[in-house]
């Protein structure tokens, strides 16, 4: 299939596996017919919520640490930052514990694709609900700050509950990046200009006033919105 992509599009080529039936071989395959970066859908923060909802828990196949050997293979071959990595935020993960899993993946070399839950109708996790908007918020600007350069994890600030209170850095540093909404914009594969080029708008949300991942850089009215919600502490 990538081959028949390769004859008819110069557009760059991603492919989202499953290490559980992927190997290197498979990889270098893949590398040798054109594929430019891989992703791997880890989507939980711990390795005890994935055995949850991968693994033992659900009576499946997958496993943790198998995820983190294939993410290691991959970059291997394809290198630093055309590997990707999915989590998902609000399955029961704190806000540290997503950081501390953010901040492992980026000093690997591994490319960021953040999501929030988002209930399916019909799914054994419809009657789940999205993580608090702040919550998920925090999160998005702890992403972009990290793979920046523009904070270290060490600096970040938490409260009791491992939600984030601090960034460790100059406050009027922080407003500034804010004020651009480039960390609450979606995050995913680059084009050829390294701009993202998979947007997905409303891929973890519906169409409303406030957005899980905007798929634009938001308007002064949608940045008010983040502004004002960005440090409210919620229950999930």
């Amino acid at each position: 299939m990538v081959k028949a992509l390769r004859d008819h599009t110069e557009l760059p080529v991603s492919v989202l596996i499953a290490p559980t039936i992927i190997d290197g071989n498979d990889l270098m395959a893949m590398k040798d017919a054109g594929v430019d970066r891989i992703g791997v859908a880890v989507d939980l923060a711990t390795p005890e919520l994935f055995d949850k909802y991968r693994g033992k828990g659900v009576k499946g196949p997958h496993k943790w640490d198998r995820y983190w050997e294939v993410l290691e293979t991959a970059l291997r071959i394809f290198g630093p930052f055309y590997v990707g990595a999915h989590l998902m935020v609000g399955m029961g993960e704190t806000e540290k514990e997503m950081a501390i899993v953010m901040n492992r993946l980026w000093r690997m070399g591994v490319v960021n694709h953040l999501f929030s839950f988002f209930a399916e109708e019909g799914s054994r996790l419809a009657g789940r609900p999205q993580p608090s908007w702040p919550s998920y918020l925090r999160i998005q600007l702890a992403r972009y700050l990290l793979e920046e350069g523009m904070c270290s994890f060490n600096e970040m600030e938490f409260d009791e509950q491992g939600r984030i209170t601090g960034f460790g850095m100059n406050p009027d540093r922080l407003t500034e990046v804010v004020n651009r909404g480039d960390p609450f914009m979606t995050t995913g594969c680059l084009g050829p200009d390294g701009q993202v080029a998979c947007n997905r708008p409303f891929g973890n949300c519906l169409p409303g006033p406030k957005q899980w991942n905007y798929p634009y850089t938001p308007n002064e009215e949608e940045l008010d919105l983040v502004r004002g919600n960005l440090f409210e502490i919620q229950e999930n």
